[in-house]
């Protein structure tokens, strides 16, 4: 054998050799410890892992850190001189996982990591169940100066719950919130807030407003929906198909439906949905209630009436490795009542719109195009016997970015009849070009802004015009990182044109100066100084020139167990016609933290606010203050967090030539939280 065939075979038997000497995956080759449960690299069929290990020389039990996935479970963990047993407390997600062991041994310090996986049960991917159960009980004690005392008494209990069941590409999943209220009020007192007005304050001189059955039916259902007792407020029941390019789900419960932006961005109803997305091709079936329902006391939401449904489907293609998409949208139905986020003077409404959207993304986000055009048929009172109106809006689209750059360039016009159904208020009778845009050149970034817009877009004789004119200037400067510096000038215009006879005029000019500076050091402090100034100039004959000076200054302090962060402001309105200025003065202070190793957490804060016009003709002061405080009790922590807290909150209202209206509330409180799952 020559000696280049004898290094050649050398070299073959030693690379055979070394798996032979190196240490087995997860397990460092001076470590003292050496894992039963689980082995590297193994599957472990449980909700809960077993992790097990014994030591092969003596180690410092106090010096153990078990971190399983970054999160530390060294303290549920039972370590003895042989080694270590732990139950990993919470369910454990299907899929990949990492156990980091570190400590001290006798031979110095060690660390360890074991790679495995894991599943709930042997015949599927996944399967667990999570809940948290939480209650407060609050017991308060009123009283106010201009009222009788009275107690009053809350239970507020909820349970939330998700439960999630999968098998290859199916996965079935329940997200569910259930909440019990109780709430009693013994002794005097009508229940209306500091400064809330009431029905006799409202009362005019020929006697309290009345009301029209018609006002009190438009009403119905725009009242605070919590209601006292057991509600399910909200499930979602969600069954869905995933695999590479291919997905559908079935939805049911509380939704959100995505739409367009010159409809809704997202809608959020209870009902039921339908989505099949095959990559370039994906359609969405939906159907859903006309109003905004809280709970599922009025039922599920499925359904096809138009009175108080609302119901659609949208679909789209994409082509060109999905740089470009198209898609369209329908939705038709009503709605009978008010619902109590959303209002209108009509009983019902009902209507339909579509309409498609066009977007193309070919220069890797240099230059993105987005093209919509939606047509509506709208009866803004379904009770009457007057048809609807039909109209359109569209839009037109051309944004870019790149790491140093950002521009966005729209023309929008949305009909004077657009509108859809639901009570969902978008744009009307609007009009007009918007530029905007944004560069970065080393610690400078400049930003502009141009937009020149007009209602009455049918040229209605019955109404003026309204062109209104925009221009921004944005200026921000980083070159001292502990001292960030921002200025900012605008200037609108407000003008109308073609009034009808006896319309005023209108002719405004507003110029606002804002600057920004700012501390943020590697300290535990912090401060914001903020200062605007706005000029606005009217040419018309009413000659109702204003200018606003405003300062606000907000420092804060945060510290590993304190926080503090305060703010005073001056807001100076002066109204040059009526020779007259309103000063507003508010002082806001918020702090908190924790003591004898967040024990005991304790939070305050309170604002004072003074109102006064230089006339005589306005002078009024208000404050506001709380404290909070609780103990959290440490042998249940770890099972069942519980606090007991006591709480105090005053109110002070003082208007001009009126005595000061007070109210003191004390609070005590238990808090409760129970997790737990299977």
């Amino acid at each position: 054998m020559n000696q280049k065939a004898f290094l050649l075979f050398a070299v073959f038997v030693s690379l055979c050799c070394v798996p032979a000497v190196l240490p087995a995956t997860g397990h460092a080759a001076n470590s003292p410890l050496r894992m039963m449960s689980p082995r590297p690299d193994a599957e472990v069929i449980a909700k809960h892992a077993d992790l097990q290990a014994v030591f092969t020389e003596a180690v410092d039990p106090s010096s153990l850190l078990i971190i399983l996935d970054d999160t530390d479970i060294s303290a549920t963990a039972e370590i003895t001189e042989q080694g270590f047993h732990c139950k990993v407390p919470d369910v454990l997600p299907a899929g990949k996982h990492l156990l980091y062991v570190a400590g001290k041994s006798v031979s110095g310090d060690f660390e360890t990591e074991v790679a495995f996986s894991s599943r709930q049960y042997a015949g599927l991917d996944e399967a667990y169940s999570s809940n948290e159960w939480s209650t407060t009980v609050k017991v308060g004690n009123h009283h106010r100066n201009k009222d009788d005392d009275f107690t009053s008494s809350a239970i507020d209990s909820t349970l939330v719950h998700e439960s999630v069941i999968k098998k290859g590409h199916l996965q079935i999943s329940l997200n569910a919130g259930a909440r019990l209220l109780a709430e009693d009020i013994a002794g005097g007192g009508d229940g209306a807030e500091v400064g809330e007005n009431t029905e006799a304050d409202q009362s005019d001189a020929y006697g309290p407003p009345e009301q029209s059955s018609e006002t009190v039916a438009s009403n119905e259902g725009s009242l605070d929906p919590e209601q006292q007792g057991l509600d399910l407020n909200t499930v979602l029941m969600r069954a869905a198909y995933e695999k590479k390019n291919v997905s559908s789900a079935v939805e049911i419960g509380d939704l959100q439906i995505v739409g367009t932006q010159n409809t809704f961005e997202t809608l959020g109803r209870n009902g039921g949905q339908i989505m099949v997305d095959l990559d370039k091709v994906y359609v969405n079936g939906f159907s859903v209630f006309g109003k905004d329902t809280f709970g599922v006391k009025d039922g599920i939401g499925l359904g096809f009436d138009d009175d108080d449904h609302l119901y659609g489907f949208s679909g789209g293609i994409r082509l060109f490795d999905h740089r470009l998409n198209l898609k369209g949208f329908y939705l038709q139905g009503g709605q009978s009542e008010n619902a109590y986020d959303s209002w209108s003077q009509e009983v019902g409404n009902k209507g339909e719109v579509y309409g498609f959207v066009l977007t193309t993304d070919f220069f890797d986000k240099k230059m993105m195009t987005e093209i919509e055009y939606d047509h509506s048929d709208y009866d803004p009172d379904s009770s009457d016997t007057f048809v609807g109106s039909t109209d359109e809006a569209y839009r037109i689209q051309v944004s870019g970015q790149q790491d140093l750059y950002f521009y966005d360039v729209r023309y929008e016009y949305f009909g004077k009849d657009y509108d859809i159904p639901g009570n969902l208020s978008p744009k009307k009778d609007y009009a007009g070009l918007t530029a905007n845009g944004s560069f970065q050149l080393g610690d400078h970034t400049i930003g502009l802004m141009a937009s020149a817009y007009h209602d009455n877009v049918d040229a209605d004789p019955l109404y003026a015009r309204t062109n209104s004119y925009a221009g921004q200037l944005d200026y921000s400067f980083t070159g001292f990182a502990s001292y960030p510096l921002g200025m900012s000038y605008q200037h609108t215009t407000d003008i109308s044109t073609d009034e009808p006879v006896d319309a005023q005029e209108i002719k405004l000019h507003t110029d606002t100066l804002s600057v920004n500076v700012g501390y943020a050091g590697a300290g535990s402090w912090s401060v914001d100084l903020t200062s605007s100034y706005s000029w606005q100039n009217d040419d018309s004959e009413q000659d109702a020139d204003i200018s606003t000076l405003s300062f606000a200054v907000s420092p804060t302090l945060s510290l590993d167990t304190f926080n503090l962060t305060m703010s005073a402001a001056l807001n100076q309105n002066r109204d040059l016609l009526a020779n007259s200025r309103t000063d507003d003065i508010v002082l806001t202070l918020d702090g908190g933290g924790s003591l004898f190793n967040e024990l005991l957490t304790y939070e305050f804060g309170g604002s004072y606010d003074h109102s006064l016009i230089t006339d005589n003709s306005g002078d009024r002061h208000g404050f506001t203050g709380y404290g909070r405080m609780a103990y959290n009790l440490p042998w249940l922590q770890e099972s069942a967090p519980t606090s007991l807290g006591v709480e105090l909150q005053y109110n002070s209202d003082k208007p001009q030539n009126t005595s000061t209206t007070e109210e003191t509330v004390v609070f005590v409180t238990l808090s409760t939280s129970l997790p737990f799952s299977f």
